[in-house]
């Protein structure tokens, strides 16, 4: 209470206290279920953008759960949108807010512009959230090999659960002079408040594979108790940070993860997504994709 009254704030009420406690022993228990007003305000089908992809004839991976790398030549290249245009790809300018799903001939959702919270706290926060992540990358030291990977030519850091390349027991990934880093950015709320949309906007549009992602993450857990998430009400079990400053990611197969973008207000420079597959460019700017 001392430290309360110190900082100015007004002490919490115990009713808000228990009703938050509550919410928080619903998501650990049932996920991040998504409440009727949300359903009616996101989902909605004269947004939908639609598509001549079948995403039944999308080639696979043996797994099911990655796509199959075709040819890789000139994907890593950065091109402009009159080149991706001349191509025969589509431009759909999108405001950032309202959402909308990208279906294909089935009207089976394939991706999703998932419209961020029109709170001026969340703009803040998220502004706040990207100024810790360039500040980390100022001050880290990291060899230029480690800014050249398959993904592209900038830094990058991951941080979460990882079970593979011989591991006998799944375990958090190791990453030595970057792991102070980490754990403030893991730590950060700002940062914290982002990975939570993300997963329950996960929740939102792909509710049987975030069904899916929750009864493995409880699975895993009920098995290794111990392995510590990196954010409590986020299903994911690993995030990246691609600290750029500037960030061009190449041809991916495996992307079974949100895309957060920020732009900076005083920038003019629009970011695109490309959907190779569909023949569809997205304009995006200050946007987070799921």
């Amino acid at each position: 209470m001392d430290e309360v009254i110190a900082s100015g704030r007004k002490p919490i009420p115990f009713a808000h206290i228990k009703r938050r406690n509550k919410r928080n022993k619903t998501i650990t228990e049932q996920g991040q279920l998504p409440r009727p007003a949300t359903l009616r305000e996101h989902i909605r089908a004269e947004r939908a953008i639609p598509t001549e992809l079948d995403a039944a004839e999308l080639p696979a991976a043996r797994s099911g759960y990655a796509g199959k790398v075709g040819e890789t030549w000139g994907s890593k290249k950065p091109r402009s949108l009159k080149e991706l245009l001349g191509l025969g790809f589509t431009l759909i300018k999108w405001d950032g807010f309202e959402s909308r799903p990208i279906v294909d001939v089935h009207g089976r959702i394939i991706a999703a512009l998932v419209g961020q919270p029109r709170s001026a706290d969340y703009a803040a926060a998220a502004a706040r959230a990207f100024d810790a992540i360039e500040s980390e990358r100022q001050a880290a030291r990291y060899t230029a090999a480690a800014a050249h990977h398959r993904c592209g030519n900038y830094f990058t850091l991951h941080a979460g659960l990882s079970y593979g390349k011989g591991q006998r027991v799944p375990s958090r990934l190791d990453n030595g002079i970057h792991s102070a880093l980490l754990t403030r950015l893991l730590a950060n709320s700002d940062v914290k408040r982002l990975a939570i949309f993300a997963s329950a906007a996960f929740a939102l549009w792909a509710p049987n594979v975030y069904n899916y992602y929750k009864q493995c993450d409880t699975a895993l857990h009920g098995h290794f108790p111990n392995l510590k998430r990196n954010f409590d009400k986020s299903i994911f079990a690993c995030a990246t940070f691609n600290f750029g400053p500037n960030v061009s990611l190449g041809a991916s197969y495996d992307l079974r993860c949100p895309q957060i973008l920020r732009k900076s207000c005083a920038n003019s420079t629009d970011y695109h997504y490309i959907l190779s597959n569909c023949g569809l460019r997205k304009w995006c700017a200050n946007f987070k994709f799921a």
